[in-house]
């Protein structure tokens, strides 16, 4: 009797691992770098943070950044991710009754600054031709305790110096538009030689 419920357990355990495993995100990519170290920073919308949690080197010798928008549970029921519309001074009165709708929220501006040698870079724009990533743009409603994802690139700063063989641990500090400070300490993946 007891073996068997010694038995029962085990394949229990067996399980519940196994179903942990498969619900990890999986890096099978040697160009990703999880980021699980890397702080998320206050925006100027109540209750809203942004975080990094994720750099993949892609084509063109670039680094898609992706980019977390994470409404805590202190902010508000939903949260405009745009810009309300802002009337021009001429409008006359009946003008100004018109609806005009926000502009998207935009990661235009981010810039990038290797924290080695402090070279800073520019956002640059995504590439006409597959794969396609998600978009650095969105106009959204964020419900309390949500996310929204986007993606800006950069031009990938040339690799750290390598001592004995090991080639240093390269980060990179990153500003985004609405943020209260810079995301820093963020590691980039080293790049992938051929053997």
């Amino acid at each position: 009797m007891r073996r068997k419920s010694e038995t029962r357990m085990r394949k229990r355990v067996f399980l519940l691992l196994l179903l942990a495993g498969l619900s990890l995100r999986a890096w099978s990519d040697d160009s990703a770098a999880p980021l699980a170290s890397t702080p998320f920073v206050e925006s100027t919308w109540p209750g809203i943070e942004m975080h990094i949690p994720e750099v993949k080197r892609i084509a063109g010798n670039r680094l898609l950044i992706v980019v977390e928008l994470r409404a805590l549970a202190t902010a508000p029921a939903s949260t405009l991710i745009g810009t309300p519309p802002v009337y021009p001074a001429h409008l006359t009165r009946k003008e100004r009754k018109m609806d005009l709708p926000p502009a998207p929220f935009s990661l235009q501006g981010a810039t990038m600054t290797e924290e080695r040698t402090q070279e800073k870079y520019e956002m640059v724009r995504p590439s006409s031709k597959p794969p396609f990533y998600r978009a650095s743009a969105i106009l959204a409603s964020l419900a309390s305790g949500k996310s929204l994802f986007l993606t800006i690139q950069f031009p990938a700063p040339p690799p750290p110096p390598t001592e004995n063989g090991i080639t240093a641990k390269q980060t990179v500090a990153i500003l985004l538009p609405k943020a209260k400070g810079v995301i820093s300490n963020v590691a980039i993946p080293p790049t992938v030689t051929s053997r």
